[in-house]
Parts: structure tokens; C-alpha cells; sequence
């Protein structure tokens, strides 16, 4: 067995506990003692996050001296459309530009390329969920108001 095991998981913002799924998923790479402190330790690093918002983890453990680093990443651009998308339902040009606007501030690019990014993903989602339904109306109102803004 490896001395350093790696372990990435998805867990939602501030929605840590020490039993349930989260702990039977973790107990073999944090120890029982650990638990309840990685549990802590999550949930006040997502503190600014949404709640229904999964984020990656990235869970580091060494096996002979029994300790843990973890790294919570970014939500990934799809990740957070999918959900965004799943709990409200409902598309507007407000929402798609808070998001596109949100996430070109966070990668530190243009919001044009963003703009291209986002509609690229929910076109794929089009193909895969007939859930999400895009106009091609609210889409041109979007790139209208993008432009205006770069």
C-alpha cells in the first residue's frame, strides 16, 4: 500500500458532517479521529459558497503518520450551470449574465470568451437535457448586451 493516498470527491458547500456518506466515503484516508475536524475544517472554508454548490476536494493522506491535507477547488463552469440551472429552472438574460460575468472575473478573462464558453456548455446541454431549453432569442439578447458591456 502506498504511503500518500490521494482521494477527489465532490461535496456540497457547508454540508459536511461526520456520518453518512461522507464519513463511510473518508474513514479509510482521514482515521476516526479526524473526521470531525476535516467536517470543521470544510465547511468554514465553503462558507461564501451557495449551499446546493458541489465542490471538488481534493483529499491527501499519509498513511504512517496518520495526517491530512485537503484543497477545495473551484466549482468548475459546468458544474455550477448544471446546478444553477437545475434548482431555478429558469433561464433569464439577467441570470446567464450574472454568470457569465461571475466567472470571467474568477478565471480572469474577457467576458466575450466567457460568454462563448457558457453558451457552448448549454448547448450541450440542449443536446443532452430537454429540461433546459434555450430560445435562440434570450441567446442573441445575451451576446446584445455582452458586447455593449466589453
Amino acid at each position: 500500500m502506498a504511503r500518500i493516498q490521494h482521494l477527489k470527491i465532490y461535496i456540497q458547500a457547508n454540508q459536511a458532517k461526520p456520518g453518512g456518506n461522507i464519513g463511510a466515503m473518508l474513514s479509510p484516508y482521514l482515521f476516526s479521529n479526524n473526521l470531525s475536524d476535516f467536517c470543521k475544517r470544510f465547511n468554514e472554508q465553503s462558507k461564501d459558497y451557495l449551499i446546493d454548490i458541489w465542490l471538488p476536494v481534493v483529499v491527501c493522506s499519509d498513511m504512517i503518520e496518520k495526517v491530512y491535507t485537503f484543497k477545495v477547488k473551484y466549482a468548475s463552469v459546468s458544474m455550477f450551470i448544471l446546478n444553477f440551472f437545475e434548482n431555478s429552472r429558469q433561464i433569464t438574460v439577467l441570470n446567464l449574465y450574472d454568470l457569465v460575468r461571475y466567472f470571467s472575473s474568477l478565471y480572469k478573462i474577457s467576458l466575450y470568451k466567457m460568454a462563448v464558453l457558457i453558451f457552448s456548455i448549454l448547448k450541450s446541454f440542449r443536446k443532452r437535457n430537454s429540461i433546459i431549453l434555450l430560445s435562440e432569442t434570450l441567446i442573441t439578447k445575451l451576446k446584445l448586451c455582452i458586447e455593449k458591456k466589453v
